[in-house]
């Protein structure tokens, strides 16, 4: 792309999603195959050992929802990291340029990534920075989630994004963990639904009470009462059947990566109380409750526990991620 410096051995053909999310499509000089840049920058030699200690970690997974990472390179401008290609675009370049996505398209881009958050979080990784970005699609409109391993080896979160969500526990200076996905994850999905980053009281009219509820409770300001990921897979479905996504491939679109205005939603009121759903002192809330019992809620390592993969993250009160 012009006047972008590019590492050696690769071409880059397009911008990935907003303009503050760092990735690319490329090529591959050598052999001709499509990836994804991710363009990280400078970084102390610590956080560069981070990276290739993440790269071995994640170089096992095989999911069909989380995105290979590949390699990492130097560039002209300090690091980057090569991963798997997603030549269908983002999420966020389909917002920018087709505005708010019905239901289905929402479930079908956002109940697989769920998927492929919960298979990283049973090894212990977590994303730590999960926005509309980091939905990415092949070219026959598989989702994908890119930029694992990332915040927790170091990387500082991206900025300039005003629908980037910040959970309120990484706002107050604790580092992420997997409800911090979970958090992301349903904050992106309320803005493809909505437009509006979600306020303190969700409401969604077109989305029955009951996963309403549930979809609230993945935004719960306290990070142990959000459900774990495994589950929000069944909670999406539950909002709508599944449909393709219309990918945006034009060249116009997918290069500039405009967002629309994103806002701050007014405070509306809801048709549930999210207190008494977790109470489960309602009908609506003894609903929701056996609906959210009923789903997968399996318990995933936490993040610095032995379970987790590579030493990517340090032990609980060694600091931040990728404390060293």
């Amino acid at each position: 792309m012009q006047g972008l410096e590019t590492p050696a051995g690769y071409t880059i053909t397009r911008r990935l999603g907003s303009d503050a999310s760092a990735m690319y499509v490329a090529r591959e000089d050598a052999t001709g195959a499509s990836v994804t840049l991710r363009l990280v920058g400078q970084v102390s030699p610590q956080v560069r050992d981070r990276l290739r200690m993440a790269a071995q970690a994640l170089s096992g997974i095989d999911h069909p929802h989380v995105i290979p990472f590949l390699d990492i390179v130097d560039g002209p401008g300090g690091i980057v990291v090569v991963l798997g290609a997603a030549e269908g675009g983002s999420l966020a370049g389909i917002i920018g340029a087709r505005g708010v996505l019905p239901p289905g398209e929402v479930v079908t881009a956002c109940a697989p990534v769920a998927e492929g958050l919960a298979e990283i979080h049973r090894r212990g990784i977590v994303h730590g920075d999960l926005t509309l970005d980091d939905i990415v699609f092949s070219l026959d409109g598989r989702p994908m989630v890119a930029g694992v391993g990332l915040v927790q080896a170091g990387v500082p979160p991206r900025v300039g994004q005003r629908s980037r969500p910040v959970p309120p526990e990484v706002q107050a200076g604790s580092p992420p963990g997997p409800p911090a996905d979970v958090y992301g994850l349903v904050t992106a999905a309320v803005v493809a639904l909505t437009g509006y980053l979600p306020s303190a009281r969700l409401s969604l009219p077109a989305v029955p009470p009951a996963t309403q509820a549930l979809l609230a409770s993945a935004l719960d300001p306290v990070p142990s009462r959000r459900p774990p990921v495994s589950s929000i897979g069944n909670v999406f479905f539950a909002v709508a059947d599944p449909a393709p996504v219309e990918l945006v491939l034009e060249e116009n679109h997918a290069t500039t990566g405009t967002m629309r205005p994103v806002l701050d939603a007014p405070v509306m009121g809801a048709d549930d109380d999210v207190a008494a759903f977790m109470r489960g002192s309602t009908s609506t809330g003894r609903r929701a409750r056996r609906r959210a019992e009923s789903a997968d809620l399996r318990e995933v390592p936490e993040v610095g526990t032995p379970g987790a993969i590579g030493g990517l993250v340090a032990p609980a009160g060694a600091g931040g991620a990728g404390a060293g």
